[in-house]
């Protein structure tokens, strides 16, 4: 299997696809973290450089810093609660992505990723 080459071409694959939640197009990415991601013994997010690079979900703005932002207004409980689990989220992506997010994040955990330009 064939992943990107480093993080910056991982987010340009990510937010090609649309917001998983209204399926609006240009979407901002989301680091997931807590909630359903920590329920699953993933301690991912924007703390987590590297390895939690892999696990991104796209989201219109609104639903990530937005009146109802899961890193900004709602928090993670609520905005879980109000639009799906994180980890449904990055399953549907994995699934529209040529590559499997779950293996790269394993991958980058052991291989740190380079930012890319």
């Amino acid at each position: 299997m064939t992943f990107p080459k480093n993080i910056k071409e991982h987010q340009v694959n990510v937010r090609a696809l649309r917001c998983v939640v209204t399926n609006y197009p240009y979407p901002t990415i989301h680091h997931c973290h807590g909630g359903s991601m920590k329920l699953r013994g993933y301690l991912t997010g924007m703390a987590q450089r590297g390895c939690g690079e892999a696990l991104i979900i796209p989201l219109k703005a609104d639903f990530h810093i937005g009146d109802e932002g899961i890193d900004f207004n709602i928090g993670v409980t609520t905005w879980e609660c109000w639009h799906g689990d994180q980890m449904e989220h990055l399953e549907d992506v994995n699934q529209q992505l040529p590559y499997d997010i779950w293996e790269l994040h394993e991958y980058w955990k052991e291989n740190p990723p380079p930012r890319g330009r």
